[in-house]
């Protein structure tokens, strides 16, 4: 009776390990499913992608700019630099600091809050919506930057100008966050170069108009 008594026990303890093996193997297993589904299939290569449209659409702009076709040449020369070591927040970082400017040349807002669904997913792996970033993040916001250029492409080209170009599906096998760092970079400089011929271009004016 006593080793049956036993016998019960051991069945039950093994049981119950089981099923805690179980348990922890589901919960390694969502868990694994809910960090994928926060970046909802996009990757670096489709980051780069965009990066490369929206330096289309401001190349595309400068053309109906005010810019002289020197100046735009110029700016159209500039090629990406090469870095290494980035991850998806410095990224992120790097767009968030464009967006200001970006914002601050054209006077046009560009709103960057993440969509609630992204942060739900986060609260459900129990991480703070800020602590870490997915291509995803980047993705999004990246989008944003790409309406506000193409807004501004639209009111220089008096809609005139197809924009489907700028909305290409595009992603660019083998590519690290690293690589669209630089393609944000590039997009950077080629802002603030715009932006010092716009300053200079606002000086002559101006002297032009006092010696009037």
């Amino acid at each position: 009776m006593q080793r049956k008594k036993q016998s019960g026990k051991h069945k039950l303890a093994h049981a119950v390990l089981a099923a805690i093996r179980l348990i922890c193997l589901l919960l390694i297993l969502l868990s694994s499913s809910l960090a994928k589904a926060t970046d909802f299939g996009f990757t670096p290569g489709h980051v780069y992608g965009i990066w490369l449209n929206i330096n289309q659409a401001l190349i595309a702009f400068l053309q109906h700019s005010s810019l002289n076709s020197e100046q735009t040449a110029l700016i159209t020369a500039l090629q990406p630099d090469e870095f290494t070591g980035k991850q998806p927040k410095d990224v992120y970082q790097q767009v968030e600091q464009v967006k200001r400017h970006l914002e601050s040349i054209f006077e046009r807002p560009a709103i960057s809050y993440r969509p609630a669904w992204i942060d739900h997913y986060h609260t459900l792996q129990n991480t703070h919506p800020d602590s870490s970033i997915h291509p995803s993040s980047v993705f999004i916001l990246s989008s944003q930057l790409l309406q506000v250029l193409v807004a501004e492409y639209i009111n220089a080209t008096q809609s005139r100008q197809p924009i489907s170009a700028f909305y290409m599906d595009r992603e660019i096998s083998n590519q690290s966050p690293s690589d669209v760092f630089a393609q944000v970079d590039l997009f950077k400089r080629r802002l603030l170069q715009y932006q010092q011929f716009l300053a200079k271009e606002k000086h002559s004016e101006r002297v032009y108009s006092e010696g009037q």
